[in-house]
């Protein structure tokens, strides 16, 4: 783990990429509303899936807020690349709202 976090720009640049993606436009369409750092409880990063188990413990990460279109979107991650839309929080997201893959840890 490492000591000092990684930068939430990363994060945000991360998340834009795969929201423009899901929703089919630009990510410079997509703006940032906020950022909190959180320790989630699991690796669920605050997004349970019905029948998975996930190891416990302290994962930290970031949420992640952005807006496109009007509409705003949460993101979750971890500081290993992991990006969660959960479908429970982003009422607006057209189709399924499934875990990003992992992705590593985001790099210059």
């Amino acid at each position: 783990m490492p000591s000092t976090p990684p930068p939430v720009e990363k994060f945000v640049s991360l998340s834009k990429k795969d929201l423009a993606n899901r929703l089919q436009i630009d990510a410079s369409q997509i703006s940032l509303v906020r950022t909190e750092h959180t320790n989630w409880l699991n690796a669920a990063l605050g997004c349970p899936r019905s029948g998975k188990v996930y190891p416990q413990g302290r994962v930290p990460g970031y949420r992640v807020w952005l807006n496109a279109e009007g509409k705003e979107y949460l993101y979750h991650t971890d500081y290993h690349g992991k990006l969660i839309l959960c479908p429970e929080l982003n009422p607006d997201m057209p189709g399924p709202a499934t875990p990003t893959p992992k992705i590593g840890v985001p790099r210059d």
